[in-house]
């Protein structure tokens, strides 16, 4: 059985557990099980890229409902922090037999990189301003003073997995449903006589999670990775 999106797994689901009367109960699980893969996973395959504004007087933002985790908040709505830093292969021409012809630097994007600050250690103002610093608490981004007129920034952000037949597939489905699959299969109650059948669900679970981060880890190539420290506002341990 080929699973390809929401109702596809609940299909399956079902399959597994031989019965076809629980497509609601079906749902609660998958929702218990997004949990448990949010704790476990963090793909780059799920960054998201959203345009937020900061009201004038005000120094707090909701955070996205799929928030789950930062990645860096810029100033304005056109900016591209994934293009800056080193070059990417797409952006010289050669082979590995020929030298490298290396085109004009990669013009800066616009905007600016605020700065995350822990939220014991942000120092906030009264004194309404163009906020630099930031911290995150519960679902709120806060800033250190209260915005001079609207600010307007673009927030990349690592989203959380939440299917649903609103919203039927994602990157975690598409390329990994066994990890989907067996994390939901746990949440489903099983008879008592069935608990060896949850032993194989959790074995397998955990070895779909350590291959998904094994291929995750492999994609990123064999090169032995260094840090570029630059300019204080440029830098980030997740973006570069």
């Amino acid at each position: 059985m080929e699973i390809r999106d929401y109702d596809s797994l609940v299909q399956a689901v079902s399959h597994y557990l031989h019965r076809d009367d629980l497509n609601d109960a079906i749902a609660g699980y998958i929702q218990l099980a997004q949990a448990r893969l949010n704790r476990d996973l963090k793909l780059r395959g799920e960054r998201g890229d959203r345009g937020v504004v900061l009201a004038q007087g005000e120094r707090r933002l909701r955070l996205p409902l799929d928030f789950n985790g930062f990645l860096s908040l810029w100033g304005g709505s056109a900016v591209a922090p994934f293009d800056r830093g080193g070059l990417r292969w797409r952006d010289v021409a050669g082979s590995w037999s020929q030298p490298l012809a290396v085109p004009a630097p990669l013009p800066a994007p616009p905007g600016r990189r605020l700065h995350y600050v822990d939220d014991r250690d942000l120092a906030v103002r009264d004194r309404p301003g163009r906020p630099r610093r930031f911290s995150i608490l519960g679902t709120w981004l806060l800033f250190e003073c209260p915005a001079e007129e609207d600010q307007t920034y673009r927030l990349h952000y690592l989203r959380a997995f939440a299917l649903s037949e609103a919203s039927p597939t994602n990157y975690l489905l598409e390329h990994h449903p066994d990890a989907y699959l067996y994390a939901t299969l746990l949440e489903a109650p099983v008879r008592s006589f069935d608990d060896d059948r949850l032993v194989v669900y959790q074995d397998r679970y955990d070895r779909a999670i350590e291959s998904v981060t094994a291929h995750e880890a492999d994609a990123l190539g064999d090169d032995v990775m260094s840090l570029d420290f630059g300019r204080r506002d440029d830098f980030s341990m997740m973006e570069g």
